[in-house]
């Protein structure tokens, strides 16, 4: 069954009246819209990050300064459970629906692999804002973009890093899905080439005797890390597990552990983590300080990457809409793949001829004893940040 959540932003225009008369332009635009979708594991996703606060917080910015082109930006969010079965369904309904002019989705790299074939081939323009497999981008597509970094740059990173500190001895933990075996092998990969050994290499398990005993053995053959290619919701328990047999092993991962709860709920469990990001709060940016104030006024909270990531896709498809054919899926795909450094929140961004972003920054996110530090290209930037 099709699970759709329809949220619309409204601006109310006033109406003009001259001569005691009604603007009839006015108040004819004023009932028109233009529809973005936004398909993604809702409950997991805003119950664990900021991105659907950070699409309302850009759709509703821009609607009060005139719309794009004087219409509604209207999103409608749709639920696919993180299933490729979901995911589909909703893929071939959004693929039919003209008045969507782009689908910011999927979230799942195995869901948006799927999914993606079908948007292609009904010229239907698609942005993910998570998905990180580099596969995504290299079937010749002309209409799906990949608003975040690969695995295996990230991987790359994370392995830079574990030389950094010195960690010489890993292993490495992995999901047994898309995302984890494919994470996993590009961070082997990038430690092997760094002469980096890889002490274990092993599919996580959650049972508890298991975990314990997984550790004892990472204790006999001098692990000095491990690395974990999986997502929060799945792997919090591992962690809880391994507080629970006093591992002193740092953690390093990749953007899935980036959930807004993890300093809350999970990083007191280790004794330092290390996470990639492309989000850096402490930036001097004008621009990254402008949503920061924006958004604490708005939610009283801080904003994370995901939220970051949404406010640049719809600040992106609305510059682009305005100045596009909005009926020519050709078209909007031609002129997203003409920006040139748009100032985003993350670096000043462009998408490439395969759709691939270029331009975003990149960090490592250290977390120890509750607090917060950004590192890029190996060097400390930004002082400390509290969550």
């Amino acid at each position: 069954m099709l699970k759709t959540i329809k949220i619309i932003f409204i601006m109310v225009f006033a109406s003009i009246i001259l001569s005691g008369c009604t603007n009839d332009l006015n108040t004819e635009s004023s009932q028109e819209f233009i529809k973005i979708a936004a398909v993604y594991p809702v409950n997991q996703i805003d119950t664990t990050t900021a991105f659907w606060n950070g699409i309302e917080l850009a759709v509703r910015e821009i609607n009060q300064n005139g719309g794009i082109n004087n219409k509604e930006l209207v999103v409608e969010k749709y639920d696919d459970s993180a299933s490729v079965t979901e995911g589909l369904e909703i893929a071939e309904v959004l693929s039919q629906d003209q008045e969507i002019k782009a689908v910011i989705g999927h979230w799942n790299s195995s869901v948006t692999l799927a999914a993606a074939a079908i948007y292609e081939e009904n010229k239907k323009i698609m942005i993910t804002p998570a998905s990180t497999s580099p596969r995504i981008n290299q079937q010749g597509y002309k209409y799906i973009f990949q608003h975040i970094s690969d695995d295996k740059k990230f991987a790359e990173m994370m392995a830079e890093l574990a030389l950094k500190e010195n960690y010489k001895r890993i292993a490495v933990y992995y999901a047994d899905d898309e995302y984890g075996f494919e994470l996993s092998n590009y961070f082997i990969r990038s430690a092997e080439n760094k002469k980096i050994n890889i002490i274990d290499r092993i599919p996580i398990v959650i049972e508890r005797e298991r975990v314990f005993k997984l550790l004892e053995k990472w204790e006999v053959l001098d692990v000095e890390a491990v690395f974990i290619a999986d997502v929060l919701s799945e792997s919090g328990r591992i962690l809880r597990l391994f507080a629970d047999a006093d591992s002193e092993l740092p953690v390093i991962s990749a953007t899935g552990f980036n959930r807004k709860n993890f300093i809350k709920d999970y990083s007191h469990y280790l004794p330092v983590s290390y996470l990639s990001t492309t989000f850096n709060p402490e930036s001097s940016n004008e621009n990254t300080q402008n949503f920061i104030n924006s958004y604490k006024k708005e939610y009283n909270d801080l904003p994370d990457m995901w939220s970051a990531h949404a406010y640049e896709i719809i600040g992106i498809l609305a510059e682009v809409l305005k100045k596009s054919d909005m009926n020519s899926a050709v078209d909007i795909a031609e002129n997203l793949k003409q920006i040139s450094k748009f100032k985003g929140l993350t670096g000043d961004l462009n998408y490439s001829q395969t759709g691939v972003l270029k331009g975003q920054d990149k960090y490592i996110k250290i977390i120890k004893e509750g607090k917060i530090s950004y590192m890029i290209n190996s060097e400390m930037v930004g002082g400390i940040y509290n969550e």
